[in-house]
């Protein structure tokens, strides 16, 4: 299992959208969570998290989460069975 975590903050309120897919012809499932925190998510504390927003189930190779945030310090947690390429674009 991977789960890559990046840490952002944010200095203003902000439309984003990231998505993750696949990088090689695996169908591996995949997840994303957004949690406002900045810091590292053990996978111990997936349960006890309040304030999450995630891409919903594992799904075979894409996962998807669009949100407007406020400004504060975030982590992405990329939760998949295989290696996968992130892209993300900040929308004005």
């Amino acid at each position: 299992m991977h789960n890559p975590q990046y840490s952002f903050t944010l200095s203003e309120k902000t439309h984003i959208r990231v998505t993750a897919s696949i990088c090689t012809h695996t169908e591996a499932k995949i997840n994303l969570l957004l949690v406002a925190s900045g810091a590292d998510v053990r996978e111990t504390d997936f349960d006890e998290l309040n304030s999450n927003l995630s891409s919903g189930q594992y799904f075979p190779g894409f996962a998807h989460l669009e949100a407007v945030l406020d400004p504060k310090a975030y982590t992405l947690v990329l939760s998949s069975e295989a290696e996968v390429l992130v892209s993300c674009r900040k929308n004005i």
